[in-house]
This record gives structure tokens, C-alpha cells and sequence, in this order.
């Protein structure tokens, strides 16, 4: 039996003004309703696709705002990259825990969760100034 719902929702409110950005939030969440979805399966395989897909999306993702945030010069860039490379450690430290049996799927899934809503309401909030309507 799998879960029907999703288990983070998009809300325009999350939005950072810039459409590129916007998109890139949008599928980090699609990926972490993926993996909840998988987990719900039970497809072992699809599972560890997604984390891979995670992976892959969050580097891609980080390095992208973060040579945004370069390129306007905005000043909070040395503690957001660190907030980007922390929640990496996190993550890889939770997907590795699970991928021995050791791990919590539903803490995996409520870091992700709130990692992203908390950072995208918290820190990328502030750089919406700086980047408001950027056409990228």
C-alpha cells in the first residue's frame, strides 16, 4: 500500500520572486514527495533513485542560488553556503543511516521537510531584495 497524498505542498508564499528559483524549490519538494512515496511502496529500487535524484538536485540546486547570491554580491553568501553544506552533511548522514537499516524514514523525510520550508521562509527570504525579479 502507498501514500496517496503528498507529503510537503507548494505555497505561493514560499515564492523568492525569481522563476528560476521558484522551480527549483518546487522540484526539491516534488523529490522529497518521491521519496515519500517510495517509502510508502516499499520499491527499494525506486527509493534509492530518489535519494540519488536528491543528491544530484541539492548540489545542483545549492551551487545555482549560490553563484546567484555571488553575482549580486549579496553579503549573507558565507553563512548561507554554510547553511547549504550542513544540511548536505545532514542529508548524506541520514540517507547513509538508512541505507544500513540504521535510519528513521520519517525523520529523513521531516528533516527534508522542514529544512527546505524552514530555509526557503528563513534564509532565502532574505535575499529576495537583492535578487526581486531577476529574469534568469
Amino acid at each position: 500500500m502507498g501514500f496517496a497524498a503528498d507529503f510537503v505542498v507548494w505555497q505561493e508564499h514560499y515564492s523568492v520572486g525569481v522563476k528560476a528559483i521558484d522551480e527549483q524549490h518546487k522540484q526539491a519538494l516534488r523529490v522529497i514527495n518521491s521519496i515519500y512515496k517510495s517509502m510508502g511502496t516499499g520499491a527499494s529500487a525506486r527509493l534509492e533513485a530518489d535519494l540519488k535524484r536528491l543528491r544530484i538536485f541539492t548540489a545542483t540546486h545549492f551551487r545555482y542560488e549560490e553563484e546567484l547570491l555571488r553575482i549580486v554580491e549579496y553579503p549573507g553568501l558565507p553563512a548561507h553556503m554554510e547553511q547549504h553544506r550542513t544540511m548536505r552533511e545532514r542529508t548524506e548522514s541520514y540517507i547513509s543511516a538508512f541505507q544500513r537499516g540504521d535510519g528513521d524514514s520519517l525523520e529523513l523525510l521531516q528533516l527534508l521537510k522542514d529544512w527546505w520550508i524552514n530555509h526557503i521562509n528563513g534564509e532565502d527570504r532574505k535575499y529576495v531584495p537583492q535578487v526581486m525579479g531577476l529574469e534568469l
